[in-house]
């Protein structure tokens, strides 16, 4: 079993490159908070850069507005009359099961009452 290491000197020299910057801003008084925030703006901007997003459509931006607004109330109109038709089905169920069980009982009744006066005792 053989293995190879490699090194990427670009990588290795960016990251060295801003430890140093991260030293200097901590001697500079910003806190840890404030550079970790800036590291955070700095890869999501060599993110977009890279995978070509874009930043503005995330989740909290797509709630606002007046459309989607429009889109929420007619997703719920929707799922209302599912959840009613579904409601209603399972009714309509219930009722056929019940009838059912009625059916089958008057005709064993019936069958019963016909065996006894043809063949009863």
């Amino acid at each position: 079993a053989s293995f190879s290491l490699n090194y990427d000197s670009e990588l290795g020299r960016r990251y060295i490159q801003s430890k140093k910057k991260q030293k200097s801003k901590i001697l500079d008084g910003q806190s840890e908070e404030e550079i970790k925030a800036e590291e955070i703006k700095k890869s999501l901007a060599q993110m977009k850069s890279e995978a070509n997003l874009n930043l503005n459509l995330k989740f909290e931006n797509f709630i606002v507005g007046d459309n989607m607004k429009k889109g929420f109330i007619s997703m719920t109109i929707v799922y209302s009359f599912l959840l009613v038709f579904i409601f209603t089905l399972l009714a309509f169920l219930v009722l056929y099961t019940q009838k059912s069980r009625l059916v089958d009982s008057i005709v064993n009744e019936s069958k019963e009452q016909l065996y006894d006066e043809n063949f009863g005792s």
